[in-house]
């Protein structure tokens, strides 16, 4: 993979650019190797035994970082636990990288701030990456910047894998709160994060998390997952290529291969849903469809990089694939012929891709007329989800034939 990486690196921009635009699919699948989703951590410093390195990622995160961090510090622990804690300032505008060394130099606990070369912005998988290669501890505990683990979290946590170690991580349920730290409802339907345990059986996802179960959805709330450094050693880094930051859902998924993630069925953390978080414009946005999209690729390329997966990969990936496209040409057929019969001066436009073509005015009428047509509405709902993404994968669907 990497040799053919670098054949797109050793062009011309302008053949880069050219190669882009005439086999984006061929373009994305070839570069998604040259990230992290293969690569193995180099930790720099050796494992110390009964260390919880907990890594916090920060972007502009001056409002609750100081929140975060004291929450580290409240953990309750047994003499024979410690804890290290690792700020990644991610070239904040703001008075992150201030707020946290400010903190660091009262932290009751060793706590290293750290910055990208140059102080850049590079986004929340480098970040994490980072902190995960400086980390000195047996065991790796994430936490978002606007969340905050509650007194009993490591603990708790540590000493259960230690009574169970057939597994290697482990993840919780949490306390849902909106930005003044009120409990709010979450993506779930309940104030709980992580409990999906009350939706619809049908849909549910089974305990402890297996592939199986993840493939279709993360369930795993970020701030309640600490593993053993061995699990990172095996699936590897962040990848650092990912659009949507579904970096942990990913990362989740590959461990899930080796090792089932068990959940403990308790709130050990306060899970913050606010207006500029990653996760609300996920729902808002609707970045459903390139989320999954992202997801084959980045698995498929991981699970080649396994000779022991090499033959599950080529299954995997030739089942999910046409399934997913399927989908999409499904819905551009009917938008297709919506645009065809009702907008007759789109024809000569439609008969190349109608829904690259159509103006938003023309795009929403074909909605209303499906709407208007459509005799089963929960179908319609279905497929307005995916005509709503459609013109966004469109020029993927027309060189799906690549494959």
């Amino acid at each position: 993979m990497s040799n053919i990486s670098q054949d797109w690196e050793s062009k011309p921009t302008e053949e880069i650019l050219e190669g882009i635009r005439s086999q984006p699919v061929k373009w994305l699948i070839q570069t998604q190797s040259t990230g992290s989703t293969t690569r193995s951590p180099n930790f720099f410093y050796p494992l110390q035994k009964d260390l919880v390195s907990v890594i916090i990622p920060a972007f502009n995160a001056e409002p609750f970082l100081a929140n975060a961090i004291a929450s580290v510090w409240r953990q309750k622990l047994p003499d024979s636990l410690d804890i290290e804690i690792l700020i990644i300032d991610d070239g904040s505008s703001d008075g992150t990288y201030e707020l946290a060394l400010t903190m660091a130099h009262t932290s009751p606990y060793q706590m290293h701030v750290l910055q990208h070369k140059g102080g850049v912005n590079r986004g929340v998988s480098a970040s994490r990456n980072l902190g995960i290669l400086e980390a000195k501890g047996e065991w790796i505990s994430f936490l978002d910047a606007d969340d905050a683990f509650l007194p009993e979290k490591t603990w708790l946590q540590v000493e259960w894998l230690k009574q169970h170690p057939k597994y290697v991580c482990i993840c919780s349920y949490g306390y849902n709160i909106d930005e003044s730290g009120s409990p709010t409802t979450g993506w779930n339907g309940t104030t709980i994060s992580g409990d999906y345990q009350s939706i619809d059986e049908s849909v549910r996802l089974k305990e402890p998390y297996t592939f199986k179960e993840l493939e279709n959805g993360c369930p795993v709330v970020n701030s309640t997952f600490l593993t053993h450094r061995k699990a990172l050693l095996w699936s590897g880094l962040l990848s650092e290529l990912i659009a949507h930051q579904a970096e942990d859902w990913i990362l989740f998924a590959k461990i899930s291969l080796k090792w089932d993630i068990p959940v403990l069925k308790q709130p050990l953390i306060k899970y913050r849903i606010h207006s500029s978080s990653w996760t609300t414009q996920y729902f808002i946005g609707g970045f459903e469809a390139g989320v999954k999209l992202e997801f084959l690729f980045e698995i498929t390329h991981w699970l080649f990089s396994k000779p022991d997966l090499s033959e599950f990969a080529r299954s995997y990936y030739r089942k999910n694939f046409p399934r997913y496209f399927s989908s999409l040409a499904k819905v551009s057929s009917l938008i297709d012929m919506y645009s065809t019969e009702y907008l007759p001066n789109n024809n000569a436009q439609n008969q190349h891709s109608s829904t690259s073509y159509l103006s938003n005015d023309d795009y929403t009428k074909c909605l209303m007329l499906l709407e208007r047509d459509l005799e089963n509405m929960q179908t319609f709902k279905k497929y307005k989800r995916l005509l709503e993404k459609v013109r966004l994968f469109s020029v993927l669907k027309k060189f799906s034939k690549f494959f």
